[in-house]
């Protein structure tokens, strides 16, 4: 399920099948990953691993994966001690300095998409180095997607993912030095949450969609050939297989991924509807942003993923729109007319919005 952000600004750690044996003993079939720690970085971005800061944060506990965690603290430290109120607001400028924001909504769009149940005062991983700000790695879902063994507060929440991260199995894990108090804090800044909504509306497009589901799922049975399958499964010997969101295993066992492409058919539409409920927005809009010539448009400081990018937006959502052009080009003006960069527009269904350079 991380696979989906691939092209994304969200990291993730990659992984393929393998068959294990231990001392000539079969052990089947294993997940060879990624390790999350500065090597990650350097292996992934380029980044020289001594100069990386990775972080694994626990309840209100931040350790260092590679170099070292003050860093980050400092930063929840900084969210948790100041006012974001109001527009033009100098404390969430800065913030955005510690922490890359948008970055930041594109990995709480993956998550809460997932309705991963383990999180948020759980399974956070994050990284920077000089220059970046901290971005976050999806790792650690395998508590989404509704599996029925989570815990017992999650199965009795009736409201959204917004109020998971608020609660958290209701053991006050929301305060200063715990995760979920980042969003509690920046949902207070008006330019965040316009931000915040426009990230997610395009992962909820592009990446957090039915038909990547349905790929991934594909893409790892094809992987895996199906005498390995029986060889894994008929080996109870070797595995105590305890949990299954299809049922005790075998019998409730499902090779095909089935359980995980039925739960996806409904979820970018119910996860828009959880959007839609926390941020009063009104309804689904399609709306195109693109660029003519040596130029791309950013919205709210996100690449999107086309020069010609048409998505499922939500009314009522302003967007703001900066067209950057390529080295030795100019922006000129919007196709309407308009010569404001960056522009902040209020789009209606249909709306189209291109960026001229030459």
């Amino acid at each position: 399920m991380t696979s989906v952000v691939e092209g994304s600004s969200v990291d993730y750690q990659r992984s393929r099948q393998v068959v294990v044996f231990y001392n000539g003993v079969y052990m089947g079939i294993h997940d060879l990953r990624e390790r999350l720690n500065e090597h990650f970085v350097e292996t992934n971005h380029g980044i020289d691993s001594k100069s990386v800061d990775m972080v694994k944060h626990v309840k209100d506990s931040v350790t260092a994966n590679g170099g070292t965690a003050d860093s980050y603290i400092d930063m929840l430290n900084y969210v948790a001690t100041n006012d974001f109120s109001g527009e033009g607001n100098a404390a969430y400028e800065h913030v955005q300095s510690l922490l890359d924001v948008g970055n930041y909504a594109d990995y709480m769009a993956a998550e809460i998409y997932l309705r991963n149940a383990d999180w948020p005062s759980n399974n956070v991983r994050a990284w920077r180095s000089p220059g970046q700000p901290y971005r976050f790695v999806l790792f650690d879902v395998d508590q989404g997607f509704g599996w029925t063994w989570v815990s017992n507060d999650f199965q009795m929440l009736k409201g959204t993912m917004f109020d998971w991260i608020r609660h958290d199995r209701g053991s006050g894990r929301t305060g200063p030095g715990f995760f979920a108090n980042i969003f509690i804090k920046l949902r207070e800044n008006p330019d965040f949450c316009r931000m915040f909504v426009n990230h997610g509306a395009v992962m909820l497009s592009s990446y957090l969609t039915y038909d990547r589901i349905v790929d991934a799922v594909n893409r790892v049975n094809s992987e895996i050939p199906l005498a390995e399958m029986e060889r894994d499964l008929n080996n109870e010997e070797v595995f105590q297989r305890q949990h299954s969101p299809y049922g005790y295993f075998p019998s409730g066992f499902d090779r095909t991924g089935s359980y995980v492409t039925s739960y996806a058919e409904k979820r970018t539409a119910t996860t828009r509807d959880e959007y839609r409920t926390e941020f009063g927005l009104g309804a689904d809009i399609s709306v195109t942003i693109a660029s003519s010539g040596k130029g791309k448009v950013l919205l709210d400081g996100m690449n999107l993923p086309s020069s010609s990018y048409t998505g499922m937006f939500f009314e009522g959502n302003a967007m703001l729109l900066t067209a950057v052009a390529e080295d030795g080009r100019t922006f000129v003006k919007w196709k309407d007319g308009s010569t404001e960069n960056p522009r902040l527009v209020n789009p209606k269904d249909k709306d189209s919005f291109t960026a001229e350079f030459k």
